[in-house]
């Protein structure tokens, strides 16, 4: 009872300011640890079946490099001791055997935002190849700047410091988490009935978990009443105090969903109590003993936990590409401005329930690796993307990603399918590819056509991932492509800007597809939330071509001839606004925002017709895929201590590769050669 008491107050500090912390668990990490990684081991493991920021413009691949075989990478956080950064530690200390580097773990082992800046700048002076840093609290903000100005190639693990010049982030998607603990939830009461959420009020990260199984109820469970939201400040006895307040109100209570453990353990406690283990259904969160233990009870029926391993594995793994081996996003990234390194990683959540709990459990020593397989490539492994339209020059970008990967590791890569677009053309390619039994695929979603030959090569044990846009409900490991909200939103600020942040737009998309449907749910928000005297006249379908975009626009022109801007979506409504404004002489006058970076676009830009573009980093797709089932099949990272029977895999759920903004000064550099 001492320990668990002690336990609490623990998680009372640490839930204020992260999520999902576990109580305390054995073999904490030590406050600082330096660690050298051996040589990789040359045995061969079967492939494994199965956030809103600008653009960043540090030029972090510039950093001073510490000599081959020096490498040394570093996590700083505070609250070193802490049961919950076990799983960050595992994920550093891998990264640095799978990459032969060194790797230290450094902070003070309270919360103490002062003595963490001090461990990052320390950190700094050692010349790193790069630094992951939990991103516990705003005042982290001028260290992360200052270092990244410095060329310090630094990520932002677990919590966002929003604003700062950091490369990427890599957490939880915590919106997702809180669908998948929806739906769960949902499913053990039969779809019906009355339910509470206990949650820590007004933190951002939990609010989003809320929001996810809010969504969730309101557009799949209708007959699910949502009937309160319990704030229990990350305190477990609050937590059991507030729900059982709420069931003498409503008796008839059928489930309750968690997001993060203090309220599981409460609930549980409550539930126990008041004998209705069994006819309570909870959904707690994370991965600590005493949920564990509930769940292998039968009071918690399930549990949504973090990959937070993932977290630091990625983000070293991120980092040191871009040092070592910087994939060309354009022919000379530095000179354009861009930071070749993705926008965001989701590193996914795992359901643990009664079959899987005993899994979860921390081992004596987390961190030996002697388990786990490290293996070299074979000679003739190889990695295919699968897409139609394969002569389309948007495409170069894809399989310069693909063979610039294929460089890097020493494996071979083939970029196949049909040159039209062809569906069906195209899950010949994909089946044809599935018998060859590469080491892995990677398909461009274009139709959700391609689900079940997606789900034939997961269920083969090939890994595969999906690039550009996604197919929805497949087996697919891991989604790859742009983020493509926050890519409106981009596009939405930079057309504002232009119109002095007042005036009546149109917005050019071609109408149901969903990649570009996200996108002006952007633009949308984005005006609705910062500039409410922008008004949306119209949107025009184009249906990608751009004399229809062209045509559209002169129509909304002649009946609103005090248009200010358009915003377009996709490169044939850019072209089709600029060919418009060039015929009715209305270039500079009509400010036009545009997607993408062919060839029309950028002369457009050049000369003035398109006052800005956001591109999108294609190469990173491909590149990152390729990347991530690599070492999924060589290195896979122990996210526990056996993945495969716990019923995961240590891929992370998506991948926002980023965008870019080109404009007049820049256009240039974003030409094919």
């Amino acid at each position: 009872m001492q320990r668990r008491l002690l336990s609490i107050l623990c998680l009372v500090t640490i839930f204020v300011m992260l999520a999902g912390c576990a109580a305390p668990q054995p073999a904490p990490a030590p406050a600082a640890q330096a660690t050298t990684a051996p040589a990789a081991e040359a045995t061969k493991e079967p492939a494994a079946a199965a956030p809103e920021a600008a653009p960043t413009t540090a030029p972090a691949a510039e950093a001073p490099k510490p000599a081959e075989g020096e490498k040394l990478y570093f996590e700083a956080l505070a609250l070193t001791n802490l049961p919950y950064f076990i799983d960050h530690r595992v994920g550093l200390e891998f990264a640095g055997k799978a990459l032969n580097a060194k790797t230290k773990f450094v902070g003070p082992v309270d919360y103490d935002m002062t003595a963490m800046i001090n461990s990052m700048e320390q950190a700094a002076a050692e010349n790193p190849s790069g630094i992951n840093v939990v991103g516990f609290d705003p005042a982290l903000k001028p260290a992360i700047d200052q270092l990244v100005e410095a060329g310090v190639p630094v990520v932002t693990l677990d919590a966002e410091v929003y604003g700062s010049k950091r490369l990427t982030f890599l957490g939880t998607g915590n919106f997702n988490a809180g669908v998948v603990g929806g739906r769960i939830l949902a499913n053990l009461i039969g779809g019906k009935g009355k339910v509470a959420l206990i949650t820590k009020v007004g933190q951002s990260n939990l609010e989003e978990r809320i929001a996810g199984y809010k969504d969730v109820f309101e557009k799949e469970f209708p007959d699910i009443e949502l009937v309160q939201i319990i704030d229990d400040q990350s305190d477990s006895a609050k937590a059991a105090d507030g729900l059982k307040a709420v069931l003498q109100r409503e008796p008839e209570l059928a489930g309750v969903g968690c997001v993060e453990a203090a309220g599981g353990v409460g609930a549980a406690t409550a539930s126990k109590e008041l004998g209705l283990v069994g006819k309570l259904k909870i959904v707690s969160m994370d991965r600590d003993d005493g949920t564990l233990k509930f769940i292998e009870d039968g009071v918690i029926d399930a549990s949504i936990a973090q990959k937070s391993a993932l977290m630091t594995f990625y983000g070293t793994l991120l980092m040191d590409g871009l040092v070592f081996n910087p994939v060309p996003i354009v022919a000379d990234n530095k000179a354009a401005n861009v930071v070749p390194m993705p926008e965001a990683v989701d590193t996914g959540v795992v359901v643990i329930n009664k079959d899987n709990a005993k899994l979860f459990y921390h081992t004596e020593d987390p961190y030996d690796f002697s388990n786990v397989p490290f293996t070299e490539p074979t000679p003739d492994e190889t990695y295919v993307e699968v897409l139609a339209l394969t002569n389309l020059p948007y495409f170069i970008d894809h399989r310069l990603g693909l063979e610039f990967a294929g460089k890097e590791l020493g494996v071979k890569t083939k970029f196949v399918g049909p040159v039209d677009y062809d569906m069906t053309a195209m899950i010949n390619t994909l089946e044809q590819t599935i018998a060859e039994k590469p080491a892995g695929i990677l398909v461009v979603g274009f139709d959700p056509a391609l689900k079940p030959s997606i789900d034939k090569a997961a269920d083969a044990g090939i890994p595969i991932v999906t690039l550009d846009a996604e197919v929805y409900g497949s087996k697919r490991l891991t989604f790859l492509g742009t983020g493509n909200k926050n890519a409106g939103h981009v596009g939405a600020k930079l057309l504002a800007e232009q119109i002095g942040g007042k005036g009546k737009v149109a917005l050019i998309t071609k109408v149901g597809q969903s990649n570009l449907e996200e996108r002006i749910q952007g633009y949308k928000d984005e005006f609705a939330a910062n500039y409410p005297d922008i008004e949306i006249v119209q949107i025009i379908d184009d249906q990608s071509d751009s004399a229809k975009a062209a045509d559209g626009l002169k129509a909304v022109l002649q009946r609103i001839p005090d248009l200010a801007g358009v915003g377009c979506v996709e490169a044939a409504g850019g072209v089709g606004a600029a060919t418009a404004a060039k015929e009715l002489d209305l270039v500079g006058k009509l400010k036009i925002i545009s997607m993408d970076r062919d060839d029309g676009t950028l002369k457009f830009i050049e000369d003035g017709v398109i006052q800005g573009s956001v591109a999108q980093k294609t190469a990173l797709m491909s590149y990152l895929g390729t990347k991530f089932m690599y070492y999924l099949n060589h290195a896979p990272v122990p996210v526990v201590a056996d993945n495969k029977a716990a019923g995961l895999t240590s891929m992370p759920e998506s991948v926002d590769t980023g965008t870019i903004v080109i404009n007049k000064d820049n256009a240039a550099f974003f030409y094919h050669k």
